[in-house]
């Protein structure tokens, strides 16, 4: 077995059957109280290949407090739905634990233990209601960045948590400024490592960049401290039709016999136009432009109630409690907004095609028989509220990193930072 410690776990692997039995440990979270478990349970979430061996594998825990130890059993269970092209896999695994303990191993069969770090679930607030985004990739745009996180925070989510493989370095700059006024928690999420390196082999070998287990891993940190969870993509945004996000979710659960585990809100394609030109660009001339796509719901995304899930998949909660179900909410009573399809408005040098990109043309009749946001579901004043907001707390304090941002499109690997290099 190897211990070495990338950004966001631990690798384990057995070197007398290395082709057949190999496991990487992402997190390894303490749980003295839980919304879901009982008291004092340690959860595990692991990765490993389809191959059978680890589903048919005992493990054992040796939990140590200061008063003695405690040694546990244990197996792993299937935290994602069957992947028949996909070779790796997410696991789980919860046991029971010493009170308050200050030292985790973990072995298999006859081969020696091996230190474990493990961490507490986020207690800094508590808080009805919380995003967990997906992981940012090669992230370089800034634009969608801020706007998704000024929404969230103008409707009073005070605990958004963002997932970060790698982005440009103003991207992550600006991220580094929200995370620094608490505005958003900020989580590296790296390929996997066997022995300290990246095996790009077993990365292809996991479906969306692992990004499933993402979403169980912000479960497993932040499920204490959130009621519910919202979960997607950084374009994936939901606004409230009623008064708060809690108000509106309780109000769903209630018309589902209250055991709704996920409320599902179907997509509805944005297009929004603006520039990449940081002098230039507003974020209530960004918002007033888009247009909602009501004609053509996409796949579900959703809100899950984190006393009553285990695990989460992409489009929704997967292990959950019994009689416990997830609810389809009518659109006509909340949907989510898929902010897909940006225009921007420079050409090849970076220049504003267009001073009054408001009534720009846009060479698609669909966008036009779409319903206006700031009309339907944001109004004007809520645009201009959460544009002031943007400009005052975080642009004009940043003013430098956004003037450093590129104003045409980065491809590939070009221009950007793996977060691993920029957050030890």
């Amino acid at each position: 077995m190897s211990n070495s410690l990338p950004p966001h776990g631990n690798d384990f692997e057995s070197e007398q059957t290395k082709s057949k039995l190999q496991y990487v440990l992402i997190t390894a979270v303490y749980n003295r109280k839980s919304r879901l478990y009982t008291d004092n349970k340690i959860v595990l979430l692991i990765n490993a290949p389809v191959s059978g061996l680890v589903d048919q594998t005992t493990f054992v825990a040796k939990t140590t407090n200061d008063s003695g130890h405690l040694q546990t059993n244990f197996a792993l269970f299937r935290a994602a739905p069957p992947n028949i092209v996909c070779k790796w896999f997410t696991y789980m695994a919860v046991f029971d634990s010493a009170q308050h303990p200050n030292k985790l191993e973990i072995a298999y069969g006859a081969h020696q233990s091996v230190p474990v770090q493990f961490q507490l679930p986020y207690m800094k607030r508590h808080v009805h209601v919380g995003t967990c985004f997906s992981p940012l990739f090669l992230a370089e745009h800034w634009q969608l960045v801020v706007l998704a996180i000024e929404i969230y925070r103008h409707y009073g989510i005070q605990l958004q948590v963002v997932y970060l493989m790698s982005a440009i370095e103003g991207v992550f700059e600006i991220l580094q400024a929200y995370n620094s006024r608490d505005n958003i928690q900020l989580e590296p999420w790296s390929s996997i490592e066997i022995d300290g390196e990246i095996d790009n082999e077993i990365n292809r070998e996991i479906d969306w960049r692992n990004q499933a287990a993402s979403h169980t891993d912000c479960l497993l940190k932040y499920g204490y401290s959130a009621e519910f969870l919202i979960v997607g993509d950084m374009d994936d945004i939901l606004i409230p039709d009623h008064q708060t996000y809690y108000s509106e979710f309780i109000r769903n659960d209630y018309r589902h016999k209250k055991n709704a585990v996920g409320l599902l809100y179907s997509r509805f394609t944005v297009d929004i136009t603006t520039t990449r030109n940081p002098r230039k660009f507003s974020l209530f001339d960004a918002l007033t432009s888009a247009k909602v796509a009501l004609y053509q719901p996409d796949d579900p995304k959703y809100v899950v109630n984190t006393s009553r899930a285990e695990s989460l998949w992409i489009h929704w909660p997967l292990n959950i409690k019994p009689n416990t179900s997830s609810r389809s909410v009518p659109s006509t009573d909340g949907r989510m907004l898929h902010f897909r399809n940006w225009h921007f408005l420079e050409d090849e040098n970076g220049i504003l095609a267009s001073e009054n990109y408001m009534h720009r043309k846009v060479e698609n009749s669909a966008i036009w028989r779409s319903v206006a946001l700031n009309e339907s579901f944001l109004s004007t004043k809520t645009a201009r509220q959460i544009s002031r907001r943007f400009k005052s707390d975080i642009f004009k304090r940043n003013f430098g990193t956004f003037l450093k941002l590129p104003t045409n499109r980065i491809d590939g690997l070009s221009g950007t930072t793996p977060l691993q290099n920029q957050t030890n």
